[in-house]
């Protein structure tokens, strides 16, 4: 059976690989398509690691943007000069083994000549290259799974890989399905083993009492896994490239018929660079109805339960156990959240202000940077049993400031909006 290892670089055809990556698993399946070996452990040789997950496969497919050939890492050095360079070592494992390596080009860039490449890549051009073209991408996409379609296929007599087995625990045991709005709130997504370029890192909030509220009461809850950044641009770019505005199924009923009354394609500001020229900013600009939708998109693409948090799931997760008024302790520190004082009028990357600013199970953002929407309907008595019923144009619950709060808000604090709303 077909399997194919993307290789690329974020900064240089980042998005493109989203799109290949959606279009490959819609044919050959989520078990079959692997990029993003980002969750390498300390200690471990990343150089075997890199090498068993590439020879697990028959097909790797090299995605050359126009900077792919001479970005440099912070001392200067061409990256694809330095031995222990991701791509460089992807790349060649595959050529060593003699796995079909099909060159990607895409905006514009050219395939490289033998002389510009380092010695274990030089064999790469004379690879017969495809072009992805934004004028006919659907049918360049479409002829590249044609050629992988015609690779050879592994036979069933080979020995299953390290990857192989790590798919079995992933694939086995959680289906790819989006599952109807339960009657009670299953748990979210636990921390993974590994987990696609889009798909955010989650961080596990472990079970038991926490003090919630303004009056600290004490309230239980099971454990739950939550975003350790608020969701960044890039994340919610593949939502938007993938069709999850122009899909039913992810969105609440009244949720569809606000973004069909409003032909609304996109989060508002997506076009201004000042929120999205950095791939690692927060995504702005988006409603409850989008938070929603993204989410569904999301368990759809992964497998995994993945949904909005409760507005007492996501305040023990900014306070910890012990009632303290910001992630941080008891005193509004300026320097530790990005609002209204910090004078930056704008957002910033996620987890500049980690450490100092994180909560107690190292979460980011909590406070300030951007205010995050919570599946629950708003009431002013917060440590109440919350109403998550996703239906309907109920007013939500918004947390945690942004950058335009002028005073620091304590965690408990709960902003309110009708879910058709979107700030910057």
């Amino acid at each position: 059976m077909t399997r194919i290892f993307i290789s690329y670089r974020r900064d240089d055809a980042g998005g493109y690989s989203l799109l290949i990556f959606d279009r490959l698993v819609n044919h050959f399946g989520r078990g079959r398509v692997f990029m993003d070996i980002d969750t390498i452990e300390p200690g471990v040789d990343f150089v075997d690691i890199i090498e068993k997950a590439v020879g697990s496969c028959d097909s790797l497919i090299a995605l050359i943007g126009k900077q792919w050939l001479d970005m440099s890492d912070e001392t200067g050095e061409r990256r694809l000069d330095t031995p222990e360079d991701f791509v460089r070592l992807e790349i060649a494992a595959a050529l060593e083994r003699n796995i079909r390596v099909i060159p990607v080009l895409v905006r514009g860039a050219k395939m490289p000549s033998s002389d510009e490449l380092p010695e274990p890549l030089k064999p790469l051009a004379r690879r017969h290259a495809v072009e992805l073209s934004d004028e006919r991408i659907h049918y360049d996409l479409k002829r590249l799974v044609d050629v992988l379609q015609r690779s050879r296929q592994r036979t069933e007599e080979q020995p299953r890989s390290w990857l192989d087995r790590l798919e079995r625990v992933t694939t086995a045991e959680h289906e790819r399905v989006v599952p109807s709005p339960p009657a009670t709130r299953p748990s979210t997504v636990p921390p993974r083993p590994t987990r696609l370029l889009f798909e955010p890192d989650t961080v596990e909030i472990p079970a038991g009492p926490f003090l919630a509220g303004e009056d600290k009461a004490e309230v239980g809850l099971p454990a739950f896994a939550i975003g350790h950044h608020p969701v960044k641009v890039i994340e919610f770019r593949a939502f938007v490239q993938s069709g999850g505005y122009s899909t039913p199924q992810f969105w609440t009923k009244a949720g569809w018929n606000w973004k069909e009354g409003t032909l609304r394609r996109e989060p508002d500001y997506w076009g201004d660079g000042i929120w999205t020229d950095n791939e690692w900013l927060p995504v702005v600009g988006i409603s409850w109805y989008e938070a929603y939708a993204y989410c569904r998109w999301l368990a759809d693409k992964t497998g995994w339960t993945y949904r909005l948090p409760t507005t007492l799931e996501w305040e023990k997760a900014a306070r910890g156990t012990d009632g303290r008024l910001y992630p941080w302790g008891n005193i509004p520190k300026a320097g530790l959240c990005n609002t209204y004082s910090a004078g930056i009028g704008h957002t910033t990357q996620t987890g500049a202000y980690s450490p100092g600013g994180d909560s107690p199970y190292g979460l980011t953002d909590m406070i300030g940077n951007v205010a995050e929407w919570c599946s629950t309907k708003w009431r002013k008595n917060s440590v109440l049993p919350p109403n998550d019923d996703p239906e309907g144009p109920a007013v939500r619950v918004l947390c945690g400031g942004s950058w335009s709060a002028v005073q620091i808000p304590p965690v408990y604090y709960h902003h309110r909006a009708s879910p058709d709303t979107s700030y910057n």
